[in-house]
């Protein structure tokens, strides 16, 4: 039983932090860039703050034990049972610091996977109109491939049947030339 576990405004220290880390997650699901910055700076001030004021409180009371330890100097019983009480307090603070970085980390990682939640909604809904998208577009690309090739075999087929009838005319003049030469 520590004077620690039972002091009011360690929860007092909790509950702030809560709040605001509760009013930050608030501002930053408003999806403005002002918002979330101001979430972010206002859950760091928190912890911050919340940080601060453990320290200053537990750190007064560790001086204060050590004040009072040192100034009483009584015999080794005495000392032996005011060092348990000393070892007692710190054990409470540690365990104190470590369920406050617990819930510290544990915040943050929900909100990273909450951000990464959205981000994933996002993606995948950018990546189904792009795909969208991308086959309009094909559909569009292909059917005036169609017409671009109709063009190309045509104008191909007048070139070929051009030098066709050029060809079979060169014949013509030729055959028609030796003919008249073997006359």
């Amino acid at each position: 039983m520590s004077y620690f576990n039972s002091y009011p405004s360690s929860s007092f220290f909790l509950l702030v932090l809560l709040f605001t880390a509760a009013v930050a997650l608030s501002l930053f699901l408003s999806d403005s860039s002002s918002a979330t910055e101001a979430a972010l700076s206002s859950l760091q001030l928190a912890v911050s703050t919340s940080y601060s004021i453990c320290r200053a409180v537990f750190a007064g009371g560790a001086y204060f034990l050590a004040f009072v330890i040192n100034g009483l100097r009584v015999p080794s019983e005495a000392l032996h049972s005011a060092l348990q009480q000393l070892a007692e307090v710190i054990r409470s603070l540690a365990n104190y610091l470590v369920g406050l970085v617990v819930d510290v980390v544990s915040s943050l990682v929900s909100f990273v996977l909450e951000l990464a939640k959205e981000a994933a909604g996002k993606f995948v809904e950018l990546a189904t109109e792009g795909a969208t998208a991308f086959a309009e577009k094909g559909r569009e690309g292909i059917e005036a491939l169609c017409k671009v090739a109709v063009e190309v075999v045509r104008i191909m087929a007048e070139v070929v049947a051009g030098a066709v009838a050029q060809i079979l005319n060169s014949f013509k003049e030729v055959v028609k030339s030796v003919m008249e030469k073997g006359e």
